[in-house]
């Protein structure tokens, strides 16, 4: 089994400071899918913010979850 994300206990920013990290790099390239640039760049990185506490708190396995059910209401609701 794969177990969740745990906080480094010696680091007060740890587990916090590569989400917000790796959040906003991964919000980089999908900010010229919308216009304008800025509000794909907050939702996607807003997203990863949530998918990495959801990923502290309950695993990895919850936030594919998570991510795939918002990648498939994104499609649904983009029609």
């Amino acid at each position: 089994a794969i177990d969740p994300v745990q906080p480094d206990p010696t680091s007060p920013w740890g587990a916090w400071l590569a989400i917000l990290i790796s959040s906003m790099l991964w919000a980089v390239p999908h900010a010229g899918m919308v216009t304008p640039d800025w509000w794909k760049f907050a939702q996607v990185g807003g997203l990863g913010l949530v998918l990495g506490w959801l990923a502290l708190r309950e695993g990895i396995a919850a936030t594919l979850l998570a991510h795939s059910l918002f990648n498939l209401g994104s499609v649904i609701f983009a029609q």
